[in-house]
């Protein structure tokens, strides 16, 4: 019988509590939640809160200038 090899792909997570976020961007839960509402990222359902990390950090680009370092 063959064995198939499978190999492990690490995926990078969509979303995150409060506690991920955080720790991805090494800042405070006050300026979390600020960061989160400025740039559109949170998520509700029911008594559950996720943040976007793709807003996020889209966000944080726009305001470094961009993906590309350049500045307008």
């Amino acid at each position: 019988m063959m064995s198939v090899q499978r190999e492990r792909v690490k995926m990078e997570p969509k979303t995150g509590r409060l506690a991920e976020v955080r720790e991805r961007y090494c800042i405070g839960a006050s300026t979390a939640r600020k960061l989160a509402s400025a740039a559109n990222a949170v998520i509700r359902f029911g008594n559950t809160t996720l943040y976007d990390f793709e807003r996020m950090d889209n966000y944080l680009s726009g305001l470094a200038g961009g993906a590309d370092g350049n500045q307008n």
